[in-house]
């Protein structure tokens, strides 16, 4: 979803009750480049941020089991995101 769009909100509330992880997947870019979301697209653009993107989903796919995940509107760009 966009960004302020209430997704964190959500998910962390929906995981609470229904007893599962939330995982943010905006939070684990950031981790993973040791930079903000702003500072990955100005210093790699579009291209490098999603290249981020897919590596920590397809890090979290097999671990993330009965969990609430919070993905960007643009993580669908990838077809690989997907799958």
């Amino acid at each position: 979803g966009f960004m302020g769009s209430g997704k964190s909100t959500v998910g962390r509330e929906l995981a609470k009750r229904l007893g599962q992880n939330f995982i943010e997947i905006d939070r684990l870019i950031e981790q993973q480049a040791e930079m903000r979301i702003a500072e990955i697209f100005q210093a790699k653009g579009e291209q490098g941020f999603r290249d981020i993107e897919e590596d920590v989903i397809k890090t979290i796919s097999g671990s993330a089991q009965n969990s609430i995940i919070a993905c960007g509107g643009g993580v669908v760009i990838r077809q690989i995101n997907i799958d």
